[in-house]
């Protein structure tokens, strides 16, 4: 699949010398590798792409930000935030580094070179999962005072006032050229009038966009609402539950897409263990 994705083909393009071969001697047996190259040709090809520029430039920014899998497909995962955790430093996914002694000690680790230190992976586990009741609890405040508000729900009568004003007033601006055009207005007469209008038309045009603003938030609220909080309250309620790091990642990454992690100081001397900052991004409704 990873081929695919970085197939040029599909973007109308043709590569060559992508994996030249190359000659070697194994056991006395002359051999041919075809290894990748970074030294290939790339060329617009006479076929039409299925993939356009903007969707296939977007394919390779998230593809080379990602690392390969940390766990093979053959092996156990053994990390319940497994490709959740990124460094909000350097922004590649982070790792976990086993404790053989004490698992319970494994630690959460940037494999990237860079200024962010790791911190112990049950302790960042834990600081998710508060964040995760926090964030449920902080959403269902605002969500109940959005319901509750006079005339939440009442967009589209508004709309269609504010619509129809502007038609009117639409209306008045061509009477006003008319006016103009046939010499019943003098310029000044003309432009004073105009303006007056059309800062009308710009106000309500203001008003219109606020309202289509709040009716899509009061959407995706009550998506939210509906759809991600039981999902959370169910992760809450079953995650300990869980026996193994598979089932527990899985569940995770139902509700979440991506936690930031940032510590800039620590090391083993360090007295406050959770010295770090996470960011949780729930799954939100796309849109």
């Amino acid at each position: 699949i990873r081929d695919i994705l970085i197939n040029p083909v599909y973007n109308g393009k043709i590569r060559w010398n992508w994996r030249p071969g190359k000659k070697t001697i194994k056991n006395n047996t002359i051999t041919i590798e075809r290894p990748r190259s970074r030294d290939c040709f790339l060329v617009d090809g006479l076929h039409e792409a299925i993939i356009h520029d903007d969707i296939w430039n977007q394919a390779q920014k998230l593809m080379s930000s990602n690392l390969p899998r940390p766990v093979n497909e053959k092996h156990v995962v053994k990390n319940p935030l497994s490709g959740l955790i990124v460094c909000g430093m350097c922004g590649r996914k982070m790792i976990r580094r086993p404790n053989k002694k004490n698992p319970d000690m494994d630690m959460l680790i940037c494999c990237h070179v860079c200024n962010n230190v790791g911190s112990q992976l049950s302790l960042v586990e834990s600081h998710i999962l508060r964040a995760l009741s926090e964030w449920v609890k902080n959403y269902m405040v605002t969500w109940h005072n959005i319901a509750d508000s006079p005339g939440a729900s009442n967009y589209s009568d508004a709309l269609n006032r504010i619509e129809k004003e502007i038609a009117d007033l639409e209306n008045q601006l061509n009477k006003i050229f008319n006016l103009f055009e046939t010499g019943v207005y003098d310029l000044e007469t003309f432009t004073k009038r105009k303006s007056a209008v059309q800062a009308d038309i710009t106000k309500l045009q203001l008003d219109k966009d606020a309202l289509i603003r709040a009716k899509k938030e009061e959407l995706l609220h009550s998506q939210i609402g509906v759809e991600l909080i039981p999902k959370i309250k169910n992760v809450l309620e079953v995650y300990h539950t869980l026996k193994n790091a598979a089932a527990k990642n899985d569940l995770l990454k139902e509700v979440l897409e991506k936690v930031e992690y940032t510590r800039k100081e620590g090391g083993r001397w360090c007295l406050d263990k959770e010295n770090f900052e996470i960011v949780i991004y729930p799954k939100l409704p796309k849109g």
